[in-house]
């Protein structure tokens, strides 16, 4: 009987631990995007009201803590004279959630197209965001409900 228990524990504990691995991994990719929004609307404010050129703009997007570094290896393409398009491809195709919006994103144009673009592309992500955190409230409610179901049928098996 303990050996089941101990059994059931484990299987339980398994479950728990992959459950929490993939929320995290979520949350951290809903963060990395609610932090480009907020990066590119900077940008945007940046070009219209401050007039900054592009690679001041990207050195001072480095503060983001988990979109900082991809806007820091852009400029160091910048730097090494890679245009800046084609950096920006380069770094946002890679990313798992959200860079096909980024990497749709034209770096091109007058401040109107150019702003215009990068507010687009924010509104974009951040909608991106709701939808993942709507998606999370449902799929947390399914496990719950899979995990109850699952200790009931565990209970009963063990009797």
């Amino acid at each position: 009987m303990t050996g089941k228990l101990l059994g059931a524990a484990l299987i339980a504990a398994a479950a728990l631990w992959v459950f929490t691995a993939q929320l995290r991994t979520r949350n951290r990719q809903t963060q990395l995007l609610q932090e480009l929004a907020a990066a590119l609307d900077t940008m945007a404010a940046a070009i219209r009201w401050q007039r900054m050129a592009m690679p001041d703009i990207l050195a001072s997007l480095k503060r983001y803590p988990l979109a900082g570094p991809y806007f820091q290896k852009i400029e160091k393409q910048l730097r090494q004279g890679i245009p800046l398009q084609e950096a920006w491809h380069r770094m946002f195709s890679t990313l798992a959630v959200g860079g096909e919006l980024l990497t749709a994103l034209e770096l091109t144009g007058d401040e109107e197209k150019l702003t215009a673009a990068l507010l687009y592309t924010a509104r974009q992500l951040k909608d991106c965001c709701q939808r993942r955190r709507q998606e999370q409230r449902q799929g947390t409610k399914l496990w719950l409900a899979g995990a109850l179901s699952g200790a009931g049928l565990l209970i009963i098996l063990l009797m």
